[in-house]
């Protein structure tokens, strides 16, 4: 079946009026700078106009010519939108210019913002309602929704956008049997909404759209994508917005649903508050239909904790009942993690320019949406002092960007389309230091930062106790990451090779590291950066404290290289762990018996203990749905295992340690300051101090 929208250029603008509508900008405001093909978007706009004249719209999306006497009529001097022209036709089916009582019912039964009897909307009293007052009658209807306290603003945000689309789409509204192919309509959505009109194709968003994967988009399906899009509704149907106000806290949904299945284990929902007070009992009484699994519905049922009432919280954080919120009122009500939001979220979404928010201006606000992480500060990732478009980023799914995109649109009031200090509270890029800290933590002493590579990872301290070697990456983490060598107490440092995750060998003449060097590979480095020998594809090599073997991951399997023999055994295979990945950045035990490593399965990351002599057998140590970063560190006694993992309660990354012998849940190394985050971790060879590595 023909879709209707034949022509390729009109499918490549059609989503600009989109944006227009959302942002709540007229076409052609001097304030919206969007951008399509590097093109202005006053010029676009014009092509729009252009292509409209030049191309015939479908006859199906024509309305009915009006009958002779109409066209008698007075020339009004209300200009009326082609798509509100064709809905009122739609409507008149005996064609005769105004609508009857019984044709004035069916279109207040199919248009909701249409309110009042016949007599109120024949204000002329002639016996039918005129396109005028059929127009005014929608405008009234939507300004009375709009000034509604429970009125819900991103609905209106959301008709302002379906109106546009089908206006962009010559009146899709009348031809919903039409269809637009998939990619077409999700790579011109990614373009409308990035500020450089860049053109992206985004699978994850064509799964979003196409629901029933036909390789098409009906409008049906165009508008839910718009509401996933907003932050309404959940691509499972689910709302996230209720009738009553209520905003669901789906940023702790998305938190605990690991394996993004849209349905929440006990595991799952147990391990992610691992350290905190909820426990199995709290996931039974979630799990309404026992079936062993927490849906979105069960998760934000109606008297649940994670339903949020912002009405309600806004009548209590109103502490003089003047129907605003002051700064100093929502400072004291807004718990911490969303306090830094209260300043830049007033100046963006204080319309009338009274310095304090409304109910209306704060249930559009970040402050009073949970759909996302809105609390998490993005980062400066090129270090220019802005913060991009592509930088405003607050989880590693990238969802819900049209409402990313109006907030961003919202927050740029100076319209440059970059957020400075004084627009948003971003996270200014942080150089990566490395430190020598005390394990009694009475001394910690930086030792190495450097502007141009300001990543550094992966610590390995010579036997000797006075070298370490290190790798050093850009801020985009690319393949240009460079091996440094350095004494430990930050002196002489050299810069030794390309490669990743260095480990030196026993008696600290040469090094094993990863390279992307006829694929990615294992080599042995000479410490002067010349390669003394390619062993194998892999990753992740550790060279073994008694300098006998080197361990390192292939084809997700565990693989050792015997140092005298040069042979290769598999000692982990492949088919015979049940996870989906295994890490980087393993860790020998002190007597080279046994390995340490990090897995992936389908919901958790977990640390395994391999042995290496004897039968090969893993006993896994600790499992979690939190983020571990890259080492582990095995102390040189043998009793504890470290690792850098999230701490919810901190917000950031600290150092934890394990009891590799029993089996107790992990908990912080005391010793280490939790004010600061922690990464990469590497003991010294007499126990007594450790190098760390932390964004400060």
């Amino acid at each position: 079946m023909g879709t209707g929208f034949e022509h390729q250029n009109r499918r490549q603008l059609v989503w600009c009026q989109l944006i227009c509508g959302v942002l709540g900008q007229p076409a052609l405001g001097p304030h919206l700078s969007l951008v399509f093909y590097h093109i202005p978007l006053v010029l676009v706009l014009v092509s729009m106009l252009i292509f409209a004249l030049a191309i015939p719209n479908p006859a199906s999306s024509q309305p009915p010519p009006l009958p002779p006497n109409a066209s008698n009529a007075a020339p009004s001097q209300t200009v009326i939108p082609a798509a509100a022209a064709r809905e009122f036709a739609q409507y008149d089916t005996d064609e005769s210019g105004g609508l009857s009582q019984n044709e004035l019912r069916i279109a207040i039964e199919k248009t909701p913002r249409v309110r009042g009897t016949f007599e109120e909307l024949d204000t002329s009293g002639d016996g039918q309602v005129t396109l005028q007052e059929f127009l005014a009658a929608q405008n009234d209807g939507e300004q009375s929704q709009t000034a509604s306290p429970l009125a819900d603003p991103l609905l209106r945000i959301l008709q302002r956008a379906i109106e546009a689309m089908d206006e962009s789409y010559d009146g899709w509204q009348y031809r919903p049997e039409e269809t637009v192919d998939s990619t077409t309509f999700t790579i011109n959505y990614n373009a409308s909404i990035s500020p450089d009109g860049q053109r992206r194709l985004d699978r994850g968003l064509i799964l979003h759209a196409d629901g029933d994967g036909n390789r098409k988009i009906s409008r049906d399906e165009a508008v839910h994508f718009l509401e996933t899009q907003l932050g309404i509704r959940w691509i499972t149907g689910d709302l996230l917005r209720t009738e009553n106000g209520g905003v669901v806290d789906f940023a702790n949904f998305l938190r605990c649903d690991v394996n993004k299945d849209d349905v929440l284990t006990k595991s799952e929902f147990v391990d992610t508050w691992w350290n905190s007070e909820t426990d199995e009992q709290d996931f039974e009484s979630f799990d309404i239909d026992g079936n062993g699994g927490v849906d979105l519905s069960e998760f934000a049922r109606q008297e649940g904790p994670y339903l949020r009432k912002p009405i309600q919280w806004f009548e209590a954080a109103d502490t003089n009942t003047d129907q605003l919120l002051s700064q100093a009122e929502l400072q004291t009500a807004i718990r911490s993690p969303r306090r830094h939001l209260v300043a830049s979220n007033i100046k963006a979404f204080d319309d009338d320019g009274d310095g304090q928010l409304s109910l209306a201006e704060y249930r559009v606000s970040m402050l009073a949406n949970f759909n996302y992480p809105w609390e998490m500060r993005p980062k400066d990732i090129d270090r220019d002092g802005l913060l991009s478009y592509k930088e405003f980023k607050f989880h590693t799914r990238d969802l819900f960007q049209l409402q990313r995109r109006y907030y961003f649109h919202r927050l740029d009031r100076d319209g440059n389309d970059k957020l400075d200090a004084s627009e948003f509270d971003f996270e200014p890029y942080k150089l990566h230091s490395l430190y020598r800290v005390s394990v009694n933590g009475e001394h910690t002493e930086e030792i190495y930062r450097n502007d141009k590579f300001p990543v550094v990872s992966s610590p390995s301290i010579s036997s000797d106790g006075n070298w370490v070697l290190f790798d050093a990456s850009p801020p985009d983490r690319s393949n240009l990451t460079q091996i440094m060598l350095m004494k430990t107490n930050g002196d002489d440092v050299r810069d030794v090779c390309k490669g990743q995750m260095p480990s030196w060998s026993g008696k600290g003449s040469r090094f094993v590291c990863c390279r992307y060097e006829q694929g990615a590979s294992i080599w042995i480095m000479n410490t002067n950066g010349t390669p003394h020998k390619r062993i194998d594809d892999g990753w992740a090599a550790q060279w073994s404290p008694d300098g006998k073997t080197i361990a390192y991951t292939n084809d997700n399997s565990i693989r050792l290289y015997d140092v005298a023999s040069g042979k290769i055994t598999t000692v982990l295979a492949k088919g015979a762990h049940h996870y989906q990945y295994i890490y980087w950045n393993m860790s020998w035990s002190p007597d080279s018996r046994q390995l340490a490593f990090k897995g992936k399965t389908e919901t958790h990351q977990e640390i395994g203990i391999l042995s290496i002599t004897g039968p090969t057998e893993v006993r896994r140590r600790f499992s979690t749905n939190e983020s571990m970063g890259e080492d582990l560190a095995w102390s040189p006694n043998g009793k504890r295992l470290l690792f850098n993992m999230y701490s919810p309660t901190h917000r950031r990354e600290l150092i934890f340690q394990l009891d590799v012998a029993g089996a107790a849940s992990p908990r912080l190394v005391p010793e280490i300051n939790t004010s600061m985050p922690w990464t990469s971790i590497c003991f010294s060879p007499d126990g007594k101090w450790m190098i760390l590595a932390s964004p400060n």
